[in-house]
């Protein structure tokens, strides 16, 4: 009886023994000639934990040209901000280098408010116009909203680092009151830029340049902007990926 049972065990434990070697063996990768590799050995972007979804919340400064004006002459933004929300598509499963992805970045939505307050002497090379200090000072409000599309560059070079670099076009409705006047129409911008991410959270800066021919709502014609404005201006982002 007491050989019966010592039998028995001797034989659960090897059974035992033999199923956990098998259930590791199973979740250890292995090339295509069966050897395992250690997970170890792996770089981040060989697992499935890519955080290809993303949010910026941003600080923007902007200026608006009119056409037929140069560079130095316009106004910038006192300030501006944006939420943008999408989403990366990589055109490959495996990665180049073990590192590198390049995809198609969709933005769904961004939304961005600037505010801007100027001196009109200031345009005019500081000329008084007989008017108070107070009266002298313009104040306009932009609102836009846009989608995103265009190629992108993914590496994963160590741990959980993600660095990107982008450019994109932003096909945008843009609506500009300007001292009381309200304007609008199709814009056409482009977005170009990178951050840099640990894990889900990161930072990162992109330019954006376009134009606007602004029409008058309640009216006919171009708007007291004088027509297409050219935007010239730059974001700085806190990027969240998931």
């Amino acid at each position: 009886m007491r050989k019966s049972i010592c039998f028995f065990l001797v034989a659960l434990s090897f059974i035992s023994a033999k199923g956990y070697a098998q259930s590791v063996a199973d979740t250890q990768p292995q090339t295509d000639l069966g050897y395992t590799v250690s997970n170890s050995s792996l770089s981040y972007a060989d697992t499935e934990n890519l955080r290809k979804k993303y949010f910026h919340l941003s600080y923007s400064s902007t200026k608006l040209i009119p056409d037929g004006t140069g560079s130095d002459w316009g106004y910038r933004s006192k300030y501006g901000v944006s939420l943008t929300f999408g989403k990366s598509y990589y055109l490959h499963k495996n990665p180049i280098a073990r590192m590198l992805y390049i995809g198609i970045d969709a933005t769904w939505i961004d939304l961005t408010y600037t505010y801007y307050k100027y001196n009109m002497g200031d345009l005019f090379g500081g000329m008084d116009f007989g008017m108070g200090k107070e009266d002298m000072y313009i104040k306009d409000y932009q609102a836009e909203i846009a989608m995103q599309v265009g190629p992108s560059i993914h590496v994963y070079p160590v741990g959980k680092m993600h660095i990107e670099a982008y450019f994109r076009y932003a096909p945008t409705f843009s609506l500009l009151v300007e001292d009381g006047d309200f304007g609008g129409n199709y814009a056409t911008y482009f977005v170009s830029g990178g951050a840099v991410s640990y894990h889900c959270i990161g930072l990162g800066a992109e330019a954006r340049f376009g134009s606007c021919k602004y029409k008058s709502f309640g009216g006919d014609g171009e708007d007291g902007t004088g027509g297409k404005t050219k935007l010239r201006g730059y974001r700085v982002y806190l990027s969240f990926r998931f």
